[in-house]
């Protein structure tokens, strides 16, 4: 691994899809308006 700022920004945009994706594809059973999150 070398020291590459993109590297860095491609594996943080990468967790942040992820976070995305998981929260669309669960956010129905974990959104309901008893939790009020």
């Amino acid at each position: 691994m070398g020291d590459h700022p993109d590297q860095c920004t491609a594996g943080f945009l990468v967790g942040f899809t992820l976070s995305i994706l998981l929260w669309m594809k669960f956010g129905r059973h974990y959104g309901s308006p008893k939790l009020k999150v």
